[in-house]
């Protein structure tokens, strides 16, 4: 399931209410140990992220419309839009969401304090942000003060979400968001995107280089921990211990329309469990708690109650305020309500590749992209002309006929 403790804690709380059902907590391993039906093959409720094709579930998960209907105490409309749609499918609904993380902006509140400079605030725009970055960047070697840190977690992200604001749709690496045919690496917006975030380190200098291998993540995270990185942005999930500065939160610039990443945690219920009733009152049970993750509650009736167990007391209100602004104006960048394509994860491994070469070389974006985006192409009419494109054989053999290189390249150091 993974974070066990919080739903040790879910489950005791539970058998406390007197519901005369016993809950067992088991952790899953990630990666291919735990495809999509071996999950509702090993537990009754079990843990999905929102990616999943449907082809992929039909069968295995139960699809929870009849459920939703026959209850009328659950509404659904309590729910965020955004962490309903990442588990919809043609319209039927495949899990119930228990949380919601977002992308967004922090920064260092002492650091913007010391420059006498106003905190960002929702409705800046990237103009804004870098501004504020070059004020913010200072001295050099080890007292060397950064605008701007990428960390770890989606290093890669920030230039789709901006392509998105660009373009003013989500899935900007697809041709088409809803219905994607053939990857799109290389369109101008996402081109722009990589480009203008590839200068902030090369040519702007208020970055450091992203940590493009696992050797560098402990020194991003160090970075800011040590208080040397004015601005960051990602999830608020992303930080493994106690942050120990006054730290402030805001949704993300935007030049465009208001697109950021969300992430969603939620849970399916087996198509083989003899406890149906069951299992779906556990599930619904797990929505209402509000410290289960250590993310926004998917509920909007628990929005008051969302603690962020990471942060200083005195950053709550704003993490709570940012969260609701972000959910309730912007869109998500990565289109989850559409279900992936077989080729997905290669053309994003290969858009990731020209990503990390114009970072780490400087060589021009057009030529990277330009060059991930015909090597994408090539592994889609390989899959094409075998036959059938989720076949894990045939995706294989075309890795390797098109020379995709191999995903274990990101382990690196």
């Amino acid at each position: 399931m993974g974070d066990e403790v919080f739903y040790e804690k879910a489950a005791q709380q539970y058998a406390d209410q007197g519901a005369g059902v016993s809950v067992d907590v088991e952790s899953f391993l990630g990666g291919e140990t735990y495809p999509p039906q071996r999950r509702a093959e090993e537990a009754d409720v079990f843990y999905v992220s929102s990616n999943f094709r449907l082809d992929e579930v039909e069968g295995h998960w139960l699809n929870l419309e009849p459920l939703i209907a026959a209850d009328p105490d659950l509404a659904l409309d309590d729910f965020y839009p955004q962490v309903l749609a990442a588990y919809r499918r043609q319209g039927a609904l495949w899990a119930l969401p228990l949380a919601v993380d977002a992308a967004l902006l922090f920064y260092n509140q002492d650091l913007f304090d010391a420059a006498g400079i106003a905190y960002p605030h929702a409705g800046w725009t990237w103009d804004d942000f870098l501004i504020a970055a070059h004020q913010l960047t200072q001295g050099e070697g080890r007292d060397q003060q950064w605008g701007f840190a990428a960390l770890a977690d989606g290093w890669e992200t920030l230039p789709l979400i901006r392509a998105a604001q660009q373009m003013a749709r989500p899935m900007p690496l697809w041709d088409a968001p809803e219905t994607p045919t053939a990857p799109a690496l290389d369109t101008s917006a996402v081109v722009d995107s990589v480009r203008w975030y590839a200068a902030l380190s090369r040519d702007e200098s208020v970055m450091p280089l992203p940590p493009l291998y696992t050797a560098d993540w402990v020194n991003a995270y160090g970075l800011i921990e040590s208080g040397r990185v004015a601005m960051w942005i990602s999830p608020a999930g992303v930080f493994g211990r106690p942050i120990e500065f006054a730290v402030g939160a805001t949704p993300l610039p935007v030049t465009g329309s208001p697109y950021t990443s969300f992430s969603t945690t939620g849970n399916a219920l087996s198509a083989y469990t003899p406890y149906v009733q069951e299992s779906w009152d556990w599930l619904v049970t797990m929505t209402r708690q509000p410290g289960l993750m250590r993310a926004f509650p998917a509920r909007r009736s628990l929005a008051e109650a969302a603690i962020f167990p990471m942060y200083p007391q005195e950053t709550q209100p704003a993490l709570r305020q940012a969260f609701g602004t972000t959910l309730a104006g912007y869109a998500d960048a990565w289109g989850v309500d559409s279900a992936p394509v077989p080729w997905h994860e290669v053309a994003y491994r290969l858009y990731r590749l020209a990503v990390r070469e114009s970072l780490e070389h400087g060589t021009d974006p057009a030529e990277t992209l330009g060059a991930a985006q015909t090597t994408a192409q090539a592994y889609v009419s390989c899959l094409q002309t075998h036959g059938d494109p989720g076949d894990a054989a045939v995706a294989v053999q075309c890795e390797a006929e098109v020379g995709v290189p191999p995903a274990v390249v990101w382990f690196e150091d």
